[in-house]
């Protein structure tokens, strides 16, 4: 068969073509390989702050989600039950804490039965990087076999610490309702620092 690209008379073109395809099968050198990796070091660097923002506010999202369904799963169980429950944080030891207003160890749901609180479930501690502070007086959401809330109205916001960005809210009305809804500048604010409305110095 007749080669379409004929040699000249000292056979140069094929020593030419050969070099090409030798330095084609060698690959990416070792600067254009360093480039390229450096590019990809600067594209991570810059989406890393992106990622760890979102990374954020699902795990915020997540212990709202959960929290929000405790409190509607403790009401019903008042409701059909006919009893008293109540919902509240839980300390280093997994006991229900009625007084503190901190939910880092998770909480509790917990039915009356025979003048005493006996525990139905317990929830695991927030994930790491996520904290959860009562915003308001009333510490323990408590709900009467009809369903309402005993006490005021109550609000628990979800954040992460150090990040004022974003952050959820849980509020429980005093009918014993509950919605989510996402935080205020001024409860992200003291969710960050985790300070309760009541604990700052009056103006």
């Amino acid at each position: 068969m007749p080669c379409p690209w004929p040699p000249s008379e000292d056979g140069r073109f094929h020593m030419e073509v050969r070099a090409v395809d030798r330095k084609r099968q060698q690959g990416f050198t070792w600067i254009e390989l360093m480039v390229a990796l450096a590019i990809v070091g600067m594209l991570v660097a810059m989406a890393a702050p992106s990622l760890s923002r979102m990374s954020a506010e699902w795990r915020i999202r997540s212990v709202r989600d959960a929290l929000l369904e405790s409190v509607q799963q403790a009401r019903a169980m008042a409701l059909f039950g006919r009893t008293k429950v109540r919902i509240c944080p839980n300390d280093a030891q997994r006991h229900c804490e009625p007084s503190s207003r901190d939910w880092q160890q998770g909480w509790s749901i917990e039915v009356e039965r025979a003048d005493k609180w006996s525990p139905w479930r317990i929830r695991q501690p927030l994930p790491r990087g996520i904290q959860a502070i009562t915003l308001k007086r009333r510490t323990l959401p408590a709900f009467t076999p009809k369903g309402a809330a005993s006490g005021t109205n109550l609000t628990i916001a979800i954040c992460a610490p150090g990040k004022a960005v974003h952050a959820e809210v849980v509020r429980i009305a005093m009918s014993g309702r509950a919605r989510s809804e996402r935080a205020t500048d001024e409860e992200i604010r003291h969710c960050v620092q985790k300070v309760a409305h009541f604990d700052e110095p009056d103006s």
